[in-house]
């Protein structure tokens, strides 16, 4: 799956905003691909348009679908990492209270 997003800015982005921008991209691609591996975000920039395209690719594991169904792989994987986080703080909150 490849998605591409396309922003059109008022003004000029600086070099100094791009590269933040960039960095924070970064930071949340490696959040996502602690569950979903396979996926990548790119920021693509022309400086001499004020035109900036976000591209979000997922290739899929293809272990029961094709690995062109990326998105369904990002449905379930999110679906799982959020099942474990729910269950943690339940049996968290299980132990707490046994202790009190």
């Amino acid at each position: 799956m490849m998605n591409s997003l396309f922003f059109e800015l008022n003004k000029p982005m600086k070099i100094k905003e791009y590269n933040n921008l960039k960095n924070q991209l970064k930071k949340i691609n490696s959040k996502i691909k602690f569950y979903i591996p396979e996926y990548n975000a790119i920021l693509f920039k022309t400086f001499e348009k004020k035109i900036f395209r976000v591209t979000v690719r997922v290739v899929g594991q293809g272990d029961y679908l094709p690995t062109y169904a990326g998105n369904l792989d990002i449905i379930t994987s999110s679906a799982v990492h959020l099942a474990k986080q729910i269950t943690s703080i339940y049996i968290n909150d299980k132990i707490k209270k046994s202790y009190n």
